[in-house]
């Protein structure tokens, strides 16, 4: 199985093919070939949750939530727009769209160990190795990673 790992910045992606190696990088247009030829395409996607950001000195925080909350419209914007091309133009019906949010995925291990774990220390740059360790993870612990359509579905902010 040929796996294919998006991780989305604030206006640009990055794809790792485990076929192919690097696919895109800083990229900000969608690489459509990788996207719709892979066995297994995984997105790591905005969590629903807020998570108060540690270490910030008075006044930041307002900065970060405003940044935060810009990646998280776009990521939610840019992977929605790759799961209706994707889901256009697969090549194989029977391949799969998956997200997760890195909250879900990583098993809370720290960048540091989790990229260790997955053996991609100083290979490459940062985030083609998070897309490299998403792969690792998804292969040891796939339960995370779930249809797009259930995870944006589930999301639920009223008490009854």
């Amino acid at each position: 199985m040929n796996i294919l790992s998006v991780d989305i910045d604030l206006n640009r992606h990055h794809m790792w093919s485990s076929r192919d190696g690097r696919v895109a990088y800083n990229a900000t247009d969608i690489n459509m070939r990788a996207l719709c030829s892979h066995d297994l395409v995984l997105v790591e996607v905005a969590s629903d949750v807020f998570y108060k950001p540690k270490g910030l000195k008075r006044g930041q925080e307002k900065a970060m939530m405003v940044r935060k909350t810009a990646w998280m419209i776009y990521n939610t914007y840019l992977t929605t727009h790759m799961y209706h091309r994707w889901l256009n133009g697969r090549e194989n019906p029977q391949s799969r769209f998956l997200v997760a949010p890195s909250s879900e995925w990583t098993k809370k291990y720290t960048e540091e160990v989790r990229q260790r774990m997955a053996g991609v220390t100083g290979q490459d740059n940062h985030d083609i190795r998070e897309c490299r360790t998403m792969q690792f993870f998804y292969n040891i612990h796939p339960k995370p990673w779930v249809e797009f359509h259930d995870y944006f579905n589930s999301f639920g902010f009223k008490e009854s």
